[in-house]
């Protein structure tokens, strides 16, 4: 038998399933309230207003009574009420009232009353409407009516408001004009026979009518309170006092009608104690006055006595004088309490008083004789002051109250002299002279004692003595003498100043490693018996040396020696310890130094101090000696305990940098290991970030240390070098911004000295210099840090000179000096010129120019300016790239002519700290002054420049808004750009004292989102500034509107393999999208890929029109292509099965393709689903089914008679002919839902058991060559 291949064609049948669109519009609306005028129908005749009521705002929400004050003007609320029951009113009915003159408004109020009734107030006729707009048969309102009650202030205080309520409701109101003068009325003062005196008088009054009452309150209800004087104590004294009396009978009260300004009607009627009203004592300086009647009058009140008694009055009696105020209250207050006050009146008299006593003090404080920081004071002293008899042998004490602790100075500069008094008892000093009436002595601790020695006297006496306070009471301290003998006594206040009387410091040297103690003892001038002196903590026994001891005696002009060894004192040293013993008698103060050692050992880390006591014994008295131990201490370095490094550098804060080159540099110089300890891997960082310098050469010297220094440059001297091989030699590597130096081992302190050079010639900034160590020997350091110096001067020079050309112009020069290169610093700022006279000048921006030091120009915005007013004019470097130098020439003009001068010259510079921050760092100053003279009359021989401002404004084409970020240049008539501006946020474009003549202005850019301007965007437009126009010019500018284009499915949902495409063009322009490249390429693969997608429509959203004529929107509007997703499915055109044979038994021909069977199918469907998306036309599972749609035949067309054709998955065989069956069962990848293509392969050349069989019936074959046909179908699930 012939073998024959049998062929079965498969064909693809596709579907398509059309889903309605349905687009649902939802329309909305708001109710409006629109005010609508109702029309009076007729009058309502009843009354139903039924009451009001009135309050005061301003005073608590005061409720007005019937009869009751106001200030007149007072903003008040009226509460009306209107009510009526059972009633039929309509819409338009309306009730009406007068109401009364006093309320102040001045214009029509209206407005409505719930939702059934509208008030009016007519200020004209005062007529109140009140309009039904509802139909209303019971209701009540509340007007609340919030204006103010003002009446004429000419007319009488007492005016009524009726009211036309159901029941007629009259306001009496007792108005007055508020207060503005004083509230004080001054009377006189009298001696004991009625002559007025201001000294010391026995009585005082008379005082001139005042209205007490101005506010009308009613007198009968509100407490009237009288209060005076009853204890005087004149002005800054602390004791003495006057007693005043004041008999309230002896005024004089009236009453009387008023205008409301206070201006008195009519008669005047006088008023009776107990007849009109009675006084009600309230306490020995308080009285009330209660009227018996109703009373809101005026209360006028004149004369009045107040007695004067100085039987207690018996204080210092040093002739000074204290003022006086006896004074008497008439308050007027709410109800019966003293909470609310409503008027007040005073009434007062002023007087002085001169102190007379038996005994007195007189200022006490310092003098000249009083050196610095000591506690003494000058203590002049009256005794028998009354002039009574002073006998031989009386005696005074003199003390300080609290913990006695006064002495007196034995000095020859104390004095005594006789004391009269004048007609106004103040002293008259006789001539004063040493003191030889009186023994002053220090009897006991504390206490001072006076003793008489002349002859029995009435004379009165002054002393000045001086007196100090011991180291007990801690200066400054304010004490209270006391002076008292002879049955008397008085006081007297004074402030101690300086220090204590005994001082002990001490000072470590650093050069030494030693302390240097100071003492300053008996500051009090007191005898000295015996000084001892004991070491304590941190000072090293058996280092005394140096001591040494000066003497001065008391007063500016005592006399200082030095004491001798010897001859003056005896030193007895013990280890500890060491005594003086003085040979001769000393009462001067002394001052001591002397020279320890250190003993580490004994002092604490923790406070780092070493202590010295020493104890003066002085000899108070002849019996009494008392010892004053004084403790020193000495704050001992801490890296002598922690080891820590410095860095000292060569430039310091007032010097000017050093240069290398022209480089500025500072010489540096690094101390390790100062307390010379022995050292292993000690580490040392040095972070200076923030000074931009570099290490010159990158070179290192270390040497010993030859003299000793942590503070000073100059003194810290280098020893010894230690080379290289030393292995004290450290480790010194250089890292950003940092110096990390190493050592292994270290016996010593040493010096690393090295040079830091600045990075740009023009960066003078000074920048702490950070330090930190570690070390096997020693805890790790906390940072350190010293600040290094590169102070350096800006090489500039400036003139201001009156214009050659315009002699209303000075004309401005300043050049900066180019320097090797470095650029300028951006932020510069230099201070051009301080003007004078102020406030007189004007920057003409117009006119800047600026160029390198060449001359080439420059961007006029590489500077800016700022100043003038008050301030000095100067400009600020806004470039970082200049490294040619600068020349800038400005201009001003000025608002009056004359002879002008300036100064200037200080120059700063920004600069990024150590903490990241911007700082700024001043230049040394280069200063310049000048002269110029300005013309502005126009008739100096010269012309004169006419300035004007244009104003640009960029705008919204469509709405007007100001449009900022519009940039453009101003170019002048010889092609130079002026300058280059940019709108702000009001879209203005400022030309400021602009040349008036012809400029170009050119766009640049044009604001964020709208198309650039046409007419100026290319060589720019000519505008002119005339001296007279208005210099006002609009650009109008075309916002750019944007239309999206979407590529999307059905109900908009963008197909996510294609971008949305932006065009873009002027809003309201027309576009058609047809023409645009990108849309129409999008559009030409859509259409290659007809079998995925199939067009729809096209959805122009909220746009009119067609994509062919699409309107440009004012913002951005999106547009739709929708295309249904469809599935596609490809499988080999040919399934080829094996050679059969003709047999009269049953075969199974198998897959015989030289290809894999392959099927691909693409899900084009919408991803998600939707309102207006079919499930079934979204992405999900596909089943795909194959049946045998046409038997096999020969070309002769004979059938291959009950043939079937098997599909063979595993041990299931799926018959395809008929029905045929199911051979893919695809579900959605969950964790990819976009997914959409899939491959499956339904039989293999290698596989003969599985897929495709074609099984061949046993009798009938013809022996031929047969094709089959088999659909396949597709079957879409959600």
């Amino acid at each position: 038998m012939k073998r024959k291949k049998y062929i079965l064609s498969l064909i693809i049948l596709g579907f398509s399933i059309v889903i309605g669109i349905f687009i649902v519009t939802s329309l909305s609306s708001k109710n409006k309230l629109q005010a609508q005028e109702i029309q009076p129908t007729r009058a309502i005749t009843d009354n139903i207003f039924q009451s009001i009521g009135i309050i005061v705002p301003g005073e608590k929400n005061r409720r007005l009574e019937q009869e009751d004050y106001l200030e007149n003007g007072s903003e008040i609320k009226a509460t009306m009420t209107f009510k009526f029951t059972n009633k039929d009113y309509k819409v338009g009915d309306t009730f009406e009232t007068t109401l009364p003159e006093g309320f102040a408004y001045t214009k029509v109020f209206e407005g409505t009353l719930s939702d059934t009734a509208a008030y009016r107030i007519d200020p004209v006729t005062r007529k109140l409407s009140l309009t039904m707009i509802k139909d209303v048969q019971s209701a009540e309102y509340n007007l609340d009516l919030v204006t103010s009650i003002k009446f004429n202030s000419k007319l009488n205080s007492k005016q009524t408001m009726s009211f036309e309520t159901q029941t007629p409701k009259n306001y009496i109101f007792h108005l007055y004009d508020k207060e503005t003068g004083s509230t004080y009325s001054y009377g006189k003062t009298f001696d004991k026979d009625k002559n007025e005196t201001k000294l010391m008088p026995v009585s005082g009054g008379a005082y001139a009518a005042v209205d007490v009452n101005y506010a009308h309150a009613d007198l009968s209800k509100h407490n009237l309170e009288v209060s005076f004087s009853k204890q005087l104590i004149p002005s800054y004294w602390s004791d003495g006092y006057v007693k005043a009396s004041q008999d309230i009978e002896s005024f004089q009260f009236y009453t009387y009608e008023t205008m409301i300004d206070g201006t008195r009607i009519g008669e005047k009627k006088e008023l009776k104690v107990n007849e009109d009203f009675i006084m009600i004592e309230k306490s020995d300086w308080q009285s009330r006055l209660k009227f018996k009647e109703k009373f809101h009058g005026a209360l006028e009140v004149s004369g009045g006595e107040v007695t004067f008694d100085y039987t207690g009055f018996n204080p210092i009696s040093n002739g000074k004088s204290g003022s006086l105020s006896s004074g008497t209250g008439f308050n007027v207050y709410i109800g019966k309490d003293n909470n609310e006050l409503i008027s007040l009146r005073r009434f007062a008299v002023n007087f002085y008083v001169v102190a007379l006593g038996y005994l007195g003090l007189g200022t006490i404080v310092a003098d000249d004789n009083v050196k610095a920081q000591e506690a003494i004071v000058k203590t002049p002293i009256y005794i028998n002051g009354t002039n009574q008899q002073l006998k031989k042998g009386d005696t005074f004490t003199l003390t300080n109250d609290k913990e006695p602790a006064l002495v007196a100075i034995d000095t020859k500069l104390s004095r005594e002299n006789k004391v009269t008094f004048n007609a106004n008892g103040s002293i008259v000093e006789g001539s004063k002279k040493a003191v030889s009436n009186w023994k002053i002595s220090n009897d006991t601790f504390g206490k001072v004692t006076l003793t008489y020695l002349g002859e029995d006297t009435t004379d009165t006496f002054g002393l000045d003595i001086y007196t100090g306070i011991d180291d007990t009471v801690t200066p400054p301290f304010s004490s209270k003498y006391i002076l008292s003998g002879n049955g008397y006594e008085t006081s007297g206040t004074t402030t101690f100043k300086g220090q204590g009387n005994n001082v002990k410091r001490g000072a470590f040297n650093t050069a030494k490693n030693s302390i240097n103690w100071t003492i300053t003892i008996n500051s009090l001038y007191q005898k000295i018996t015996k000084l001892t002196d004991t070491f304590g903590d941190g000072v090293k026994a058996g280092t005394l040396k140096n001591l040494k001891i000066t003497s001065v005696e008391f007063g500016k002009s005592g006399a200082i020696k030095e004491l001798i060894e010897g001859i003056d004192y005896e030193l007895l040293d013990s280890s500890n310890a060491f005594e003086i013993k003085f040979l001769k008698e000393v009462k001067e103060k002394l001052t001591i130094t002397y020279e320890t050692g250190v003993d580490l050992l004994t002092i604490a880390p923790t406070n780092l101090r070493a202590t010295n006591t020493i104890t003066p014994k002085l000899a108070i008295s002849s019996s009494i000696e008392k010892e004053f131990p004084t403790v020193g201490v000495a704050s001992i370095p801490a890296y002598l305990f922690t080891n820590s490094p410095f860095i000292l550098g060569k430039n310091d804060v007032s010097s000017r940098t050093e240069k290398i080159n022209e480089q500025p540099v500072n010489q540096i110089k690094l101390l390790i290991n100062p307390s010379g300890a022995d050292l292993n891997n000690n580490e040392i960082v040095i972070k200076y970030k923030g000074l931009d310098v570099s290490i010159l050469g990158e070179k290192f010297t270390v040497n010993t240390v030859k003299q000793f220094s942590i503070t000073n440059y100059a003194q810290l001297l280098p020893g010894e070098e230690i080379t290289s091989d030393s292995e004290e030699y450290p480790e010194i590597n250089i890292e950003e911004d940092q110096i990390r130096v190493k050592s292994k081992k270290l016996t010593q302190a040493i010096i690393v000295s090295f040079t830091m050079g600045k990075n740009n010639y023009y960066n003078a900034a000074g920048e702490s210099a950070r330090l930190s160590q570690t070390s096997d020997n020693f805890a790790p350091t906390n940072t350190t840090s010293q600040r290094l110096y590169f102070n350096n001067s800006l090489s500039k020079r400036f003139t201001l000179k009156t214009s050659k050309e315009y002699v209303n112009i000075a004309e401005g020069t300043l050049t900066v000096a180019k320097n090797n290169g470095f650029p300028l610093i951006k932020g510069t700022k230099i201070d051009l010129a301080n003007i004078n006279p102020v406030n007189n000048s004007r920057e003409l921006s117009s006119l800047r120019e600026v160029t390198d030091s060449d001359g080439n120009p420059l961007p006029v915005s590489t500077i800016s300016v700022s100043g003038g007013s008050y301030s000095a004019w100067a400009i600020t470097i806004n470039d970082e790239q200049l490294k040619n130098g600068l020349i800038v020439k400005l201009n001003w003009d000025f608002n009056t002519s004359g002879t002008k001068s300036y100064s200037g010259g200080s120059s700063s510079h920004p600069y990024i700290n150590y903490g990241g921050s911007t700082s700024t760092q001043s230049y040394t100053n280069v200063v310049w002054t000048g002269k110029f003279d300005i013309d502005n009359s126009g008739a100096g021989g010269g012309g004169n420049l006419i300035f004007k401002d244009m104003l640009i404004n960029m705008v919204d084409s469509v709405t007007n808004k100001p449009l900022a970020g519009a940039t453009y240049e101003i170019i002048d008539k010889d092609g130079n750009v002026k300058n280059t501006l940019t709108s702000n946020a009001k879209g203005e474009i400022l030309l400021k004292e602009y040349v008036v003549t012809n400029y170009t202005l050119k766009e640049i850019n044009p604001p964020d989102g709208y198309l650039s301007n046409e007419e100026y965007n290319d060589s720019g437009k000519e505008i002119t500034l005339t001296s007279t126009g208005e210099n006002k010019l609009t650009i109008p500018y075309v916002k750019e509107g944007k239309i999206i284009v979407h590529f999307a499915y059905q109900d908009g949902t963008a197909i996510e393999t294609i971008d949305p495409i932006t065009i873009k063009g002027g809003n309201g322009s027309t576009v058609n999208l047809k023409e645009q490249k990108a849309v129409t390429d999008q559009l030409e693969q859509m259409n290659a890929v007809n079998s995925d997608y199939r067009f729809i429509n096209f959805d122009p959203g909220k746009i009119q029109g067609s994509d062919e004529a699409l309107v440009f929107p004012y913002e951005s509007e999106t547009v739709y292509y929708k295309y249904e997703g469809l599935l596609s499915l490809k499988v080999p055109e040919l399934l080829t099965f094996e050679t059969g044979f003709v047999t009269p038994f049953k075969q199974m021909l198998s897959y015989d393709n030289i290809e894999d069977f392959e099927v691909a199918l693409r899900d084009n469907r919408q991803v998600t689903t939707s309102t207006t998306t079919k499930p079934s036309k979204t992405r999900g599972n596909i089943r795909l089914n194959a049946f045998l749609s046409k038997e096999f035949t020969t070309q002769g067309n004979k059938v291959l008679k009950n043939a079937r054709l098997i599909y063979r998955n595993n041990a299931t065989d799926i018959v395809l002919n008929g029905a045929g069956g199911e051979l893919v069962n695809n579900k959605q990848d969950a964790n990819d839902k976009t997914k959409k293509d899939f491959t499956f392969i339904l039989d293999t050349a290698e596989s003969k058991n599985q897929g495709f069989k074609l099984e061949v019936p046993a009798k009938g074959t013809l022996a031929d060559e047969y094709t089959g046909e088999v659909t396949w179908e597709i079957v879409q699930e959600p």
